[in-house]
């Protein structure tokens, strides 16, 4: 039960989210195309053959990485992590506390990531593990969990059980819980091709953005952060996006004038 739970929380997000999406995708609703990313078309519109050959490959890799890969590595978290919190009903977390474990998590995983991610871009990671991840162009809700096994299971799944880890018994059960649903509907958050200002994601203090992502996606520079900004802010490895951003204010400053 304890291995079943995790994935099937998981599972139930990535399902509910991505109906969501799949509605804006196809129906196109105008109050959400206003905080589109970007206004080309997506990558069934514009090369639909294309699409349909990638995706066949994309959803095997996607099944094995969900059905395979995460009960493994879910296993591997509970026996480590999951042993050690707190399971009594006495001690429920009040709302205070899932707020500051869950930011406290936030903390870790984005220092994880962000590292790992930079290591994952260096010439040999990227050439022989990180390029599946990048074959998508254009971020989309469909391909977040298209990457690589290695990827997959040791920069995507296991630092997240590296928060519950080092709080132990001072994480409850229920925080583990919520912990996991919080980082599906933020890894498919910086996919979805949509930046919504309303996203609770939003809330967090430095926080980053879809069109962060989309860049990184699109570019392949910098943004390698999960969460927030500061360690891309700090390192200098956001300055490609900060020029990008900048270059195309100026450019459309230059077209307003000539209008």
């Amino acid at each position: 039960m304890s291995l079943i739970i995790p994935s099937c929380i998981s599972l139930s997000c990535i399902f509910m989210y991505n109906l969501f999406l799949f509605l804006l995708y196809t129906k196109k609703v105008p109050l959400f195309e206003q905080f589109r990313v970007k206004k080309t078309q997506w990558p069934w519109e514009s090369n639909p053959t294309e699409f349909r050959d990638g995706w066949r490959k994309a959803f095997n890799v996607i099944l094995m990485n969900h059905f395979f890969y995460s009960p493994i590595s879910a296993y591997i978290s509970i026996v480590c992590s999951e042993n050690k919190m707190n399971k009594k009903v006495e001690d429920f977390p009040s709302i205070s506390d899932l707020v500051l474990h869950i930011f406290v998590f936030s903390i870790i995983h984005d220092f994880v990531f962000y590292w790992e991610h930079r290591l994952l871009h260096t010439p040999w990671f990227y050439k022989n593990i990180h390029k599946v991840h990048h074959e998508h162009k254009i971020t989309t809700s469909l391909t977040t969990s298209y990457a690589h096994p290695i990827e997959y299971i040791f920069a995507n799944l296991l630092p997240v059980g590296l928060g519950p880890m080092v709080l132990g018994r001072n994480c409850h059960i229920f925080t583990f819980y919520m912990w996991i649903i919080f980082v599906t509907f933020e890894s498919i958050d910086g996919h979805t091709g949509y930046d919504f200002p309303w996203s609770p994601l939003r809330v967090l203090p430095f926080s980053t953005h879809p069109a962060l992502h989309d860049y990184h996606h699109s570019h392949n520079l910098g943004n390698y952060g999960a969460y927030f900004i500061f360690w891309d802010t700090f390192c200098g490895t956001n300055m490609y996006y900060r020029r990008y951003i900048e270059k195309c204010l100026k450019n459309k400053e230059e077209s307003l004038e000539f209008k």
